[in-house]
């Protein structure tokens, strides 16, 4: 497995997966989907009506079962210091969303960002992007 480590400063890092695998891209898509606010179907809507109507939503995503996602799936280990006790999680050992959600917010910011920025140069390409809805 590649591994990429993040340095957090102060002797603290993060380890994530380098490349994303199938079940990572499935479990980011379900969340993704899930996450999105339905859209009526009783109205005939175009492409750009379904986009200026799911834009118009974004505040209601659940951004922080995405991230989740992202977490679980892409850690491979960290160690960080928090009140001067040192948090572990080592390769193999079950990622535990409940530990990290204390961590703070800036650190698991810069981690998240690069996940961000790995995996999602991964999934799909800018052509294919634009390409999700079909132009008549």
């Amino acid at each position: 497995m590649d591994i990429e480590r993040i340095d957090l400063g102060n002797d603290q890092w993060w380890d994530i997966r380098a490349f994303l695998t199938r079940g990572m891209e499935k479990a980011i898509t379900k969340a993704t989907i899930s996450s999105i606010p339905a859209i009526k179907t009783d109205e005939m809507l175009d492409p750009e009506a379904i986009k200026a109507h799911l834009y118009s939503q974004l505040a209601m995503v659940n951004v922080g079962a995405i991230e989740d996602v992202y977490l679980v799936m892409g850690t491979v280990g960290f160690s960080l210091s928090q009140s001067n006790i040192q948090i572990t999680c080592q390769p193999g050992e079950r990622v535990d969303l409940a530990t990290i959600d204390t961590f703070d917010a800036v650190l698991v910011r810069k981690v998240l960002t690069r996940m961000y920025a790995l995996y999602n140069s991964q999934r799909i390409m800018e052509d294919q992007r634009d390409g999700f809805f079909v132009k008549q």
